[in-house]
């Protein structure tokens, strides 16, 4: 888009923006705008809304101009016009000469102080056509979060129209304010928000009413139970495999405003790494401003995506002094959102490929996360380097150690139907437990550390890598503990189970019952540690899991600030010290800086 002479410069040393006021007018009449300049210190409303389809745009007039906008801006703006007076408004795709970079920068890292000083935000959800029934369900269960929304289960305490109810579930899920990354922060910066869907407009409580009785009575107590109320003739299959990461997200997103702080990126990305930007930047550029350890300056639209990406793992490198955001290289799969992104390093995570097709990645990623601390793999060994002024962007500078290789590769668990929980493969443990001989030699010694003497047996070793060495039932993730011999039996017996479900049931024996909240909790907990994961074996005797595309020949490192141990794949014809990352390991044995602990020397290597 050219620059227009609607446009007077800004002065981004006077912190100006420019207002968008939107002169009042009837249903049917052209919509007429001026455009002014101002500070955040004036008052105005900011509209948050998704810009929708660039095909097929409105002419709208400005300054007496005729400007081209998308349908979905043009029906928003009609919707909240008023008849008798103006409103000021805060429009990104007017205010902001989209044609000149260098404003586009300024004015992009001013969008959270643009959004917080607000008077009140108004969210633009669309027309809401044909969604009459659910948009009415809004008002009743945001206004009534704790009454029971299934009839079928709680008869006469809530909606009795289950069609209704699963209207309101559809509209939620396709509706695309809730899958663009900048309305995240738009919403959560707000003082005051106001949801606004064709003629219905909700309060911000009735919102947040209607995500706490979802979260209360599906997600937490589960005592709705969605897939009682599936129309057959709808199709709709398993609702409550479909619902729950929507679900989830939206509740993630209450979760952070309730915070009222900045948070670290990497809290935050994995979250939202689902929602979806036109521009891949954005992916990154959308959260700066809930974010505190990401410089806004990295907002530079003239450089390229893959450049983008790989300064966010350098500034948290530096800032936090630890390889944690390289655990969040997921590997790429046929089912990835569009292309490679040209010239990404290995190490730089692709946040473009938002991964909601199998959104269980991004849950095991986060619940992995979550334990990050407890593990210390470096020993707290120094701090990285991360840069070399003699190499490119693309190479990462690492100094560690290498703990031999992988010789044999297990089966990946890769869920089936992309569900974010339910019930572990059982041929793929089967295989490992095989591929172990876990049940053929039970109380084989398994060497550990540079001492190579036995601490445990390979059962013990096995059982402990599934779980990662922590306890399930730790209430609190900054509390988590080592799993214990309660954990074992959780193991045990809910391996028996597992057993007698399945088509080896004829070996299980007798009946063995975990209780049914220890076997969810354990069930669920090994789901996280393992999904998108295969058991290895190393050249050294080590067992552990490693991303699914891992395979023989990788190499097992430990390197200076990495909590986990680092699979990497050396590069085909190059020098020894250059490698592709594959991503974070658990490796049973090494997890508490026991490797570090020797007398083996550090190597310098490049990852690229």
């Amino acid at each position: 888009m050219a620059s227009t002479n609607i446009y007077t410069p800004l002065n981004p040393g006077l912190g100006q923006i420019r207002i968008l006021r939107l002169l009042p007018g009837l249903d049917k009449e052209e919509i007429k705008c001026e455009l002014f300049i101002s500070t955040t210190t004036t008052p105005f409303e900011a509209l948050s809304y998704v810009w929708g389809d660039e095909n097929g745009k409105i002419e709208i007039t400005i300054q007496g101009e005729r400007k081209p906008v998308t349908k979905n801006l043009e029906a928003a703006l009609r919707h909240i016009r008023l008849d008798d007076k103006h409103r000021d408004l805060w429009v990104d795709a007017v205010c902001i000469d989209q044609g000149n970079e260098t404003e586009r920068n300024a004015q992009v890292r001013m969008m959270d102080d643009i959004y917080l000083n607000a008077k009140r935000v108004v969210t633009w959800l669309g027309a809401g056509q044909g969604h009459g029934e659910s948009l009415q369900l809004i008002k009743e269960l945001g206004a009534s979060p704790d009454r029971h929304w299934d009839s079928s289960r709680h008869a006469g305490t809530g909606p009795n129209n289950a069609l209704g109810t699963l209207k309101l579930f559809f509209f939620l899920r396709d509706t695309k304010w809730y899958q663009r990354i900048w309305t995240l922060q738009e919403a959560v910066l707000a003082k005051s928000v106001i949801y606004v869907c064709g003629t219905h407009v909700f309060a911000q409580g009735e919102i947040e009413g209607l995500m706490r009785s979802f979260t209360n009575h599906f997600l937490r107590d589960m005592c709705c139970d969605i897939d009682a109320m599936t129309i057959p003739d709808m199709g709709v299959g398993n609702l409550s495999a479909q619902m729950t990461p929507y679900l989830k997200q939206m509740r993630s997103m209450v979760d952070v405003a309730d915070k009222h702080d900045k948070l670290p990126f990497l809290d935050i990305a994995p979250k939202f790494r689902h929602r979806q930007a036109t521009d891949p930047r954005d992916k990154v550029f959308g959260l700066l401003g809930l974010t505190s350890d990401l410089k806004k300056d990295i907002i530079k639209y003239e450089c390229t995506v893959a450049d983008v990406y790989a300064e966010v793992v350098i500034q948290l490198i530096t800032r936090t002094g630890n390889l944690d955001v390289l655990s969040h290289v997921l590997p790429r799969t046929p089912r990835s959102a569009g292309p490679q992104v040209a010239g990404l390093p290995s190490w730089a995570p692709d946040w473009s490929d938002h991964q909601w097709y199998q959104y269980w990645r991004l849950n095991s990623l986060m619940q992995r996360q979550s334990y990050a601390t407890f593990f210390n793999a470096c020993a707290q060994k120094s701090t990285p380097r991360s840069r070399d002024p003699s190499e490119s962007l693309q190479t990462l500078l690492l100094d560690g150690r290498q703990k031999g290789s992988i010789s044999e590769v297990g089966e990946a668990f890769v869920p089936h139907n992309g569900g974010d929980s339910g019930h572990f493969k059982i041929d793929v443990l089967q295989q490992w437990r095989e591929m172990t001989k876990v049940d053929l030699e039970p109380q084989r010694d398994y060497a550990i550390a540079e001492s190579g003497k036995p601490s445990c047996t390979i059962l013990d070793a096995f059982w402990r890598t599934l779980c990662a060495n922590i306890d399930p039932f730790t209430s609190e993730p900054n509390k988590v503990k080592e799993a214990d011999m309660r954990t074992r039996r959780c193991h045990d017996l809910w391996w028996w189970d597992s057993l007698r479900q399945s088509k080896y049931r004829d070996v299980a024996g007798a009946e063995m019952h975990l209780p049914a909240d220890e076997y969810r909790t354990w069930e669920t907990h090994v789901f996280s540690m393992t999904a998108g994961r295969r058991f290895f074996l190393s050249s050294e005797g080590l067992i552990g899991l490693a991303p699914e595309n891992a395979q023989k020949g990788d190499q097992i490192w430990v390197v200076n600030g990495g909590r986990m141990p680092l699979i990497l794949r050396p590069l085909s014809g190059a020098q020894n010290d250059r490698f592709n990352l594959v991503g974070d390991s658990y490796v049973h044995g090494i997890m508490q800086g026991e490797y570090c602990r020797g007398e083996s020397q550090e190597r310098t290597i490049f990852l690229v």
